[in-house]
């Protein structure tokens, strides 16, 4: 089966048999994600389990921080907008703004000013019940040089990837990897 063959029915499959889930909604074509990743902090140690949002004029995206208080979002925005200014939040306090690049990866660690409410609530009977706990872990340091792929990825950007194995620019088991992200989101 050639090469070119092969994608078609790939892409076929991928697009008709899975379902695609987009959360942006557009008259127009979407632009592929500026995807934004890092760490998120308080005080110097990680935020875990909170949620980041990314603002890109009337469109929001959401990730969830891990145990690390790492996070990854893609930001995206309709062909023509002129949007550019991103607002990220994580537990509803301003963690810091970006400007908005189509196609790119880009890593911006996050610091949040205001802790993140804990959680807890009234205890009963003798005295009311505790705030709750904030986990707080040293916040890990990324490697100099480490190549950051995406955690997520569009159809749009899959079929740019398909592409660029038809033109050997990326290899069979990289257009593997990108369309298991693809499924997996």
């Amino acid at each position: 089966m050639n090469k070119s063959l092969l994608i078609y029915l790939s892409m076929l499959i991928l697009i008709i048999i899975i379902p695609s889930v987009i959360s942006l909604t557009c008259d127009t074509t979407p632009e592929f994600p500026n995807v934004f990743h890092g760490y998120v902090t308080y005080s110097s140690s990680a935020v875990t389990s909170q949620t980041v949002t990314a603002t890109l004029g009337s469109n929001s995206f959401s990730s969830t921080t891990n145990s690390d208080g790492y996070y990854s979002i893609n930001v995206q925005r309709c062909s023509g907008s002129s949007d550019t200014s991103i607002t990220f939040t994580a537990c509803t306090r301003d963690a810091g703004t970006a400007t908005y690049s189509a196609d790119t990866v880009t890593e911006r660690n996050l610091t949040i000013s205001i802790a993140c409410p804990g959680g807890g609530g009234g205890g009963g009977g003798g005295g009311g019940g505790g705030g709750g706990t904030i986990v707080i872990t040293p916040t890990p340091t990324p490697s100099e040089g480490k190549v950051v792929e995406p955690a997520c990825i569009t159809k749009e950007m899959l079929i740019k990837y398909a592409n660029d194995w038809v033109n050997d620019i990326i290899t069979k088991e990289k257009l593997i990897y990108y369309a298991n992200l693809w499924v997996m989101c």
